[in-house]
């Protein structure tokens, strides 16, 4: 019988020095990053689009604003404002002001209901020659209060983009609009209190007595002179008490025009005790 051959190892082959290992793909841009990069281009568009409000920046700018006019009417016109939020609110995306798909939803739907009442409100007798001009809501209102219209009146279409107005604000913003208000409220309202004094009533008032009799501001009885300027005042004479009771007066003391301070020697160390004065 013809043996069986016993297969052959197959050695492999180790990798040649020349070889290297596939570098490792770049590292992807984080999430702030990329945050922070289109804040950085929302707001550049919503300085570009106040430029193009004033006729301002160019044909390009201003050609970019009449295509939004005849989009979304004249909530073009607030379009910086709500480009600026969006940047104010990707900057400052974080765990406590997180960021998502409901706040894009909640902007979308700002800019969609606004479009709706301006042109409910300002789209004239032909809607649709409004739309086409710029007016009012633009297209985009213009299809909205056309399907709106079929099966209700002006009134119930404005409560309800009216009501979506504020949700979609209150979705896109992630704020409490009671707390704003009140706030809003609170700078509002400020008054003045009653018998504040306002200007040059408030200003530091020194009353000069040196001319005016003295007088004693206390319930004792006083005793001795007053020295107020350059002449001495006497003051007022202790009352007599009934009978059979106790005079009590004030402490007082001269004053004297030839009084000298102490020597400055009083204030040396010395290892004897204080007297106790008299």
């Amino acid at each position: 019988m013809a043996s069986k051959k016993a297969p052959k190892k197959v050695r492999k082959s180790a990798p040649s020095a020349g070889r290297r290992k596939a570098a490792p793909p770049p590292p992807k841009l984080s999430l702030e990053a990329q945050r922070q990069i289109a804040a950085v281009v929302l707001g550049s568009l919503a300085v570009l689009l106040t430029f193009a409000c004033f006729n301002f920046g160019g044909s390009l700018v201003t050609s970019m604003f009449h295509v939004l006019r005849v989009l979304v009417g004249y909530t073009a016109y607030l379009l910086p404002v709500l480009l600026g939020a969006m940047a104010y609110r990707l900057f400052r995306a974080d765990e406590d002001h997180p960021i998502g798909g409901l706040t894009y939803f909640g902007i979308t739907g700002v800019l969609v209901s606004l479009a709706g009442l301006f042109h409910l409100g300002f789209a004239g007798g032909d809607p649709s020659a409004a739309a086409q001009a710029g007016s009012g809501g633009g297209l985009v209102g213009y299809g909205i209060t056309s399907a709106m219209l079929g099966v209700l009146n002006v009134a119930a279409s404005s409560v309800i983009l009216l009501a979506l107005f504020v949700v979609c604000l209150i979705a896109a913003s992630n704020a409490d609009l009671k707390a704003l208000g009140k706030a809003l409220g609170a700078l509002m309202t400020v008054k003045k209190r009653d018998g504040e004094a306002v200007g040059s009533d408030m200003e530091l008032k020194v009353n000069d007595n040196s001319g005016a009799p003295a007088m004693a501001v206390t319930s004792l009885p006083l005793r001795g002179e007053l020295n107020v300027g350059a002449a001495r005042r006497p003051l007022s004479a202790p009352a007599v008490g009934a009978p059979g009771e106790h005079s009590t007066e004030a402490l007082t003391a001269n004053s004297e025009q030839a009084w000298t301070p102490p020597s400055i020697d009083l204030l040396e160390a010395t290892s004897t005790k204080a007297d106790a004065g008299m």
